[in-house]
């Protein structure tokens, strides 16, 4: 298994909105691809940005490195596009790939 977790920090007076476009539009359209089994989003309280914005977290489940480098390649160009699009200059993102240690 493996975790594909984008942080997003977006400006406060968006968030209601970004948050539903997210819920309604965004997330469905990524899981729609096919390459994921789970996601959620998260509001993240601490740490706070030092620029006032809100964070949130969108955690993806994809059963092997290679199936999200695939969606990386092919289907997430475009789904970034998207939401680049319609909150530019408003929002910053940062991705992060996880895997489990073994135990």
């Amino acid at each position: 298994m493996v975790t594909y977790l984008v942080q997003i920090s977006i400006d406060p007076d968006i968030a209601d909105e970004w948050t539903a476009w997210m819920k309604g539009v965004h997330i469905p359209d990524v899981m729609n691809t096919g390459f994921f089994l789970s996601s959620s989003i998260y509001r993240c309280v601490d740490p706070a940005e030092a620029d006032g914005r809100l964070n949130f977290a969108v955690v993806y489940e994809c059963e092997s490195l290679e199936k999200l480098e695939e969606y990386r390649k092919t289907a997430a160009p475009e789904l970034q596009a998207r939401h680049t699009e319609r909150y530019a200059g408003r929002f910053a993102a940062r991705r992060a790939v996880l895997v489990p240690l073994e135990q």
